[in-house]
């Protein structure tokens, strides 16, 4: 069995690129685990 994509990402999902790529999983009803990333910190 595949593993699940991990999709990381900033808190806000600021970046135009993780933005794509987590609507393109969502639509798509593929399973993945977003892993969000404190930028300001």
């Amino acid at each position: 069995m595949p593993e699940r994509t991990l999709l990381y990402a900033d808190k806000e999902l600021c970046s135009p690129y993780a933005m794509s790529a987590f609507v393109a999983l969502v639509e798509k009803k593929l399973p993945f685990d977003l892993r969000t990333i404190d930028l300001d910190a």
